[in-house]
């Protein structure tokens, strides 16, 4: 194909002024075709794939999660210990059963007050934090979403641009090599 290509070049310096201008043509036409798929390409909308703006960052509010998770396990822990310790007090005699009970329970009330102190400090300080980490986490598996749409459309539209493109590309290609079939056959038969 390729030096066929060239056979057809080299015998173009021989060849009628208007047969020049015709495979000129041609290359101009597929310039102008690729040309605008570059433009088609470039038009496509990213302006929605930026950072998103917001008081706290998805990392931040990633960060409270884990941190609220953490004490939440933590909290699950010290119950399964808790259920342990009064599992292993019922294997013991009854008065000792009883002031192990007694301290263990109070052992456990107090830490979960602490804890439970805590955090309606947190919650009293800041309110909106409570509602806002909820609100944060949908706000983030929206954006999630969207952005998947989004990336979705854009691959949608690249193998739309790549179709059309080769399309476009097979028919000036046909189109070449009928002109330099037709180019060589003219030359044949004169």
């Amino acid at each position: 194909m390729a030096s066929a290509i060239v056979a057809t070049l080299t015998s173009l310096k021989n060849r009628p002024r208007s047969q020049q201008l015709s495979l000129a043509a041609g290359v101009l036409a597929f310039v102008v075709a690729l040309v605008a798929l570059i433009g088609a390409v470039r038009g496509i909308d990213l302006s929605g794939v930026a950072a998103m703006d917001g008081q706290a960052t998805p990392a931040q509010v990633q960060a409270e999660i884990a941190g609220l998770r953490a004490q939440t396990e933590k909290l699950a822990a010290d119950l399964q210990s808790f259920q342990a310790d009064l599992r292993t007090a019922a294997a013991l005699p009854k008065d000792t059963k009883q002031a192990l009970q007694q301290q263990q329970s109070q052992k456990l009330l107090k830490d979960l007050a602490e804890r439970q102190e805590r955090l309606e400090q947190i919650i009293v300080a800041n309110p909106g934090k409570a509602l806002e980490l909820a609100l944060l986490q949908r706000d983030l598996e929206n954006l999630k979403a969207a952005q998947q749409q989004r990336l979705a459309a854009i691959g949608a539209a690249v193998e739309r641009g790549y179709a059309s493109t080769r399309w476009v590309l097979a028919g000036m290609a046909v189109s070449l090599l009928l002109l330099v079939a037709g180019t060589l056959l003219k030359g044949n038969a004169s």
